[in-house]
């Protein structure tokens, strides 16, 4: 009876074992490799958790049977790195072509990065791609593509691109997606485009399509394709050298605006794991050889999930079409063609009175802007509320232009009232050929107002001029959102506080609506007899309105407080040359009341740079050089090590002599002057420790070196005493000098 016991125990146990087997779901692979490298910690430039992220690359290559390839980045003459790029390729299947799609992705994160902000999430969903499609027989070659050196603040940054693009073939057909993804819980951002080239239309079809497909969720925010057309986008460092060396390429990036499924204390992922089922869907579906067209003229537009995007060709076909039809209206109604021809000629004058009186009103508009701000002490106060300062600016210039219309009414507003319907599509019309010449795409917003303005022209209801004037706008609202949602400040700064360029481009965007408002205001009786201009009253009553209530919400906006604290960036310099101690604190409002303490003392910060004391050379010894030297040949070798207490950010070594500098060879980049008395070694962030330098001149040459070693560090321990702000980067720079 015991061994029947035992023998039932013993099935049910393996039928618990075997049915768990079964049921166990398969490990999330992304979510895995995402907390292992976000395990690695800090993982800038040079460092432990870097090293750990490029051994396990290799690794999960190496099981399937794939070398990685490391290349340094130090082959630069006027940067460097101690990083490296390594990247590997799966061919195409057998017969397929070589045209690759490149897989690009960072690894390193700034220095000092925040939690949010290490992109531990873009090597993890390389690698998680990786794993899927490595056994698959795939169209095209991909390229897996693991950049260093890509993330500091430094010039000639990034490195890792550049020196990829630099070795690329040129006669290679290619496309590259860039992951640069951050928290699992932002929205996906689709960028196309640099200042001054936007790359093709058809692979940002492609990725658009493949993540519609499965309904991943992703802003194109083609507003920004524009103005990367006219350089008044701020850089995108990562894309820029692929489309300058003729590489189509497409970013996908986190957009910082939170997706709302997924929490930071449980990540689902789902919407990363959607993008690599597109990403992967777009290799498995690319078809042989890529498109070499590249039509940079072209329209999108965003709806929901799916991008229209319309070619140049097709798109100079629509102006056509519109240039007819308002032509075949002036060959058919020629009598009133006629009418509006002629009033216009006679009164014309009258549009650059109207225009100068809009631009005094803008230029006006941003003198209040520039005082408001100057009032708060916070330069960029916009940048945390863009609608809200935009809106103050064209409302309070909209109110200025009809208080002085009304007032001028006598002398501005002599013309017929059809003169202003017409004034209005002549001026649409020469801005959209103007625009034309520079650049095709810019018209779009201004043929949306041609057609609108057109019709308001030729409809006799008043109802229906309404709407046309209300529908007109539209395009230009919607650019608007589009840029002030996408953070996209160096377009906005330009029109809130540019008192020429953005109040001329703004004058052109808004004179139109503002003809067919006049045209409207004669239209339009005042309720008492021998009155006029009861449109414009209103406007001026309404715009009067709306100031009383933006202006109040600007004054008080506060972007920082107990909730949201204030950051703050203290640097220390320690000069052993000039024998100057010196700090230096950096909040973005400028603030000049910030009491603090460093090793034990108190001090209070109010702008200027606060002299610490007295220097003793003996305390600020963190940072040590060793220096050997030899003759040979009637040359001069001298080896310098560096070695620090404390973490070391960045050196800089400036070279002076009284003689020329002769310099036969060294171990890192240096960039003499043209007279050669004078010079900089190139040593990069984040060195190694202890760090060599080693230096070959002529056996006359004497140069000294001015050392500028910058620590994560301070010399003592720091506190602020206040509640509202928080240190959020610490820097300490000590200069020497040393004969050589």
């Amino acid at each position: 009876m015991r061994r029947v016991t035992a023998l039932l125990l013993a099935i049910l146990s393996i039928n618990a074992v075997f049915a768990q087997s079964l049921t166990r779901q398969p490990p999330d692979v992304l979510l895995d490799t995402w907390r292992t490298i976000s395990d690695f910690g800090p993982r800038h430039e040079n460092s432990d958790g870097e090293r750990q992220l490029f051994d396990l690359i290799e690794h999960r290559f190496a099981q399937h049977g794939i070398s990685l390839q490391r290349e340094a980045l130090s082959t630069f003459a006027d940067a460097h790195s101690f990083s490296y790029v390594a990247h590997a390729v799966l061919p195409a299947a057998q017969g397929q072509t070589n045209d690759e799609i490149i897989i690009a992705v960072p690894v390193n994160h700034r220095f000092g990065a925040s939690d949010h902000q290490e992109g531990a999430l873009s090597p993890a969903a390389a690698l998680t791609l990786f794993e899927r499609i490595v056994a698959r027989e795939l169209p095209v070659a991909v390229r897996f593509l693991f950049l260093g050196g890509e993330k500091e603040p430094a010039p000639g940054y990034p490195l890792g691109s550049r020196a990829f693009v630099d070795q690329f073939d040129s006669g290679r057909r290619a496309l590259v997606l860039y992951l640069d993804l951050e928290r699992p819980t932002d929205e996906l951002v689709l960028d196309v485009g640099a200042p001054g080239i936007v790359g093709p239309s058809w692979a940002l079809q492609m990725v658009a399509d493949a993540f519609a497909a499965e309904a991943v969720r992703y802003r194109a925010l083609p507003i920004r394709m524009q103005l990367h057309r006219g350089r008044f986008a701020d850089d995108v460092p990562a894309l820029r050298h692929y489309l300058e060396a003729g590489i189509p390429a497409i970013r996908v990036h986190s957009g910082g605006v939170v997706a709302g499924d997924d929490t930071d204390h449980a990540p689902t992922l789902h919407t990363t794991e959607q993008m690599l089922t597109a990403i992967t869907r777009l290799v498995e579906t690319a078809k042989a050889p890529l498109p070499e067209v590249w039509d940079r003229h072209f329209i999108a537009w965003q709806i929901g999930e799916r991008l229209l995007v319309t070619g140049e060709r097709e798109y100079i076909i629509a102006i056509l079409l519109f240039a007819t039809i308002a032509l075949l209206y002036a060959a058919t109604f020629r009598h009133r063609f006629k009418r509006y021809t002629l009033t216009f000629l006679r009164n014309g004058w009258a549009v650059p009175a109207i225009t100068l009186v809009l631009f005094l009103a803008l230029l006006l508009s941003t003198g209040v802007l520039v005082r408001l701000l100057e009032l708060r002490a916070y330069a960029d106060l916009w940048r945390h509320r863009p609608r809200l300062f935009l809106g103050i600016k064209l409302v309070l210039a909209v109110f200025l232009f009809s208080v002085t219309t009304l007032a001028g009414r006598k002398k501005l507003l002599t013309a017929p009232s059809r003169f202003y319907s017409a004034a209005a599509i002549v001026f649409t019309f020469i801005a959209i050929v103007v625009l034309a010449v520079v650049q095709v795409s810019f018209t779009v917003y201004f043929l949306w107002t041609f057609v609108w303005a057109f019709l308001f022209t030729v409809v006799p209801f008043r109802p229906a001029k309404f709407f046309c004037l209300l529908i007109a706008p539209a395009t230009l609202i919607l650019a608007a959102h589009q840029m002030t949602t996408g953070e996209e400040f160096a377009a906005v700064r330009l029109l809130l506080l540019s008192p020429i360029r953005g109040n001329l481009l703004l004058t052109v965007v808004v004179l139109p609506f503002l003809l067919m408002l006049i045209r409207l205001d004669f239209a339009v009786r005042h309720p008492r007899a021998g009155r006029r201009s009861f449109l414009l009253r209103i406007v001026a009553t309404a715009c009067a309105a709306l100031i009383l209530v933006l202006a109040p919400l600007a004054v008080a906006l506060r972007p920082y407080g107990p909730g949201t604290r204030e950051p703050v960036v203290v640097h220390e310099t320690v000069d052993l040359v000039s024998f100057d101690h010196r700090i230096v604190l950096r909040t973005p409002t400028q603030r000049t009341d910030i009491a603090f303490a460093l090793d034990d003392r108190s001090y209070l910060w109010r702008g200027n740079p606060i002299t610490v004391g007295d220097i003793d050379p003996q305390e600020h010894r963190d940072v040590h050089v060793e220096s050997r030297s030899s003759r040979f040949l009637e040359r001069k070798r001298v080896r310098l090590t560096l070695s620090a207490d404390a973490p070391v950010y960045s050196v800089e070594i400036a070279l002076r002599s009284e003689t020329p500098i002769i310099l036969y060879d060294a171990n890192l980049p240096v960039l003499l002057s043209p007279d050669g008395r004078s010079g900089r070694i190139i040593v990069g962030v984040t060195p190694p420790l202890p760090l060599e330098v080693d230096l070959t001149f002529s056996e006359d040459s004497e140069p000294t070196a001015l050392w500028s070693v910058t620590l994560s560090a301070l010399s003592g321990p720091f506190l602020l005493e206040v509640d509202d702000a928080e240190v959020t980067d610490v820097r300490r720079t000590i200069r020497f000098a040393q004969e050589l």
